[in-house]
């Protein structure tokens, strides 16, 4: 049966209050976009009408303060197949988008619907928002439905990718009511607002003994490029002490799997040099000599811009493919740190099942 809310005021007696006729869905992007609490206040609006690159555009998005980016859609006249299968769309959309292309949204909306005095960096409007920045952006993926009525076949799709496929999809319920000449709105969710997919992960997932091999995210962005770590041999993080430590920690012949976010894994490498500052760290020009990385031409070019420290660390790539042709599948280990030591089962299935893609052997 789908949700239906009451609003009852007390007084001397009970009494209900008043459905009233507005158009409430015509007003919500309005009043989310103004105020997000009202949806959900752990979220922050990057992104208004963005234009996707298959010609729709999604309402609004959002992001959390772990850095994932959530989508949310409002039903409006759509049918209940079609709200639902338009989150979907949109959110296969959203999980490639790399940590520049969400900044360029946000500044784009800065600019567009000016809601503050000097636009800010993405990074700026994180710290102020929740004291904190993430160690990267869109890890993972959300999808919210804003409607004024919920129908019991809406209701039966977005329970089923919840409960059975682990979708982290989920409608939130608005109604207008009217009192005394004041109007009221209301908020239900139809399931528990909670994370779903990797906080089920996580506490499904038992503690194992770490096999001695990282995690590394690599990155993709303006500031880092896959093909950039291939071509000479290394991964990279800055522009924080924490990046700095994350680098720090990789060791002389430690081994490593290289994961693109929303891509999938992309290396397997040893560590040959441990890190450096950029001033210090050495490449092989491709003929033989040995120059300082700021020496060749990288497709990241921003990494060496004024005020951002990068970090580097050798690696020679034992196996490797192109960023399209990463390897992913559900139910893989993924985490939101730069090089983690997962103590998790899914990472020794995830680290089993790489080395049968790729060929592996232990003596490698």
């Amino acid at each position: 049966m789908a949700i239906e809310v009451g609003v009852w005021r007390i007084d001397q007696s009970a009494k209900r209050m008043e459905l009233t006729g507005m158009d409430l869905e015509e007003q919500l992007e309005d009043a989310i976009a103004d105020d997000i609490s009202i949806l959900d206040d752990e979220l922050m609006v990057v992104g208004r009408q963005v234009a996707t690159s298959y010609g729709k555009s999604i309402d609004l998005l959002a992001i959390d303060k772990s850095g994932d980016l959530i989508v949310i859609e409002l039903k409006r006249d759509k049918t209940p197949r079609d709200s639902v299968a338009q989150a979907l769309d949109y959110a296969s959309w959203v999980r490639h988008l790399t940590t520049a292309c969400v900044e360029k949204i946000f500044a784009d909306f800065q600019n567009r619907y000016g809601k503050v005095s000097a636009p800010k960096s993405l990074a700026d409007a994180m710290n102020e928002q929740f004291k904190d920045e993430p160690e990267d952006y869109n890890v993972g993926h959300r999808m919210l439905i804003a409607a004024s009525t919920l129908d019991p076949t809406t209701e039966r799709i977005v329970e089923y990718l919840r409960e059975i496929h682990k979708v982290d999809i989920n409608v939130a319920l608005f109604q207008a009511f009217v009192d005394s000449g004041r109007q009221y709105i209301v908020r239900a969710w139809l399931g528990d607002n909670v994370r779903l997919s990797r906080d089920e992960e996580d506490a499904n997932d038992n503690d194992v003994e770490w096999n001695g091999e990282y995690f590394v995210n690599v990155g993709e962005c303006e500031y880092r490029s896959w093909s950039d770590n291939l071509q000479y041999g290394f991964v990279s993080a800055g522009g924080a002490k924490r990046f700095e430590d994350a680098m720090k920690r990789l060791k002389e012949g430690d081994r490593i799997w290289a994961y693109v976010s929303g891509k999938g894994y992309v290396g397997y490498g040893e560590v040959h040099t441990e890190a450096r500052a950029e001033s210090e760290f050495m490449v092989s020009d491709g003929e033989g000599a040995e120059v300082g990385i700021r020496e060749v031409d990288l497709e990241a070019q921003k990494v060496f811009e004024e005020g951002h420290e990068e970090w580097f660390v050798g690696v020679e790539w034992l196996r490797f493919v192109p960023r399209d042709e990463a390897k992913w599948r559900t139910g893989m280990y993924y985490a939101r740190g730069v090089s983690v030591q997962p103590r998790k089962k899914t990472w020794l299935d995830t680290c089993d099942y790489l080395r049968e893609q790729w060929e592996i052997c232990e003596s490698l």
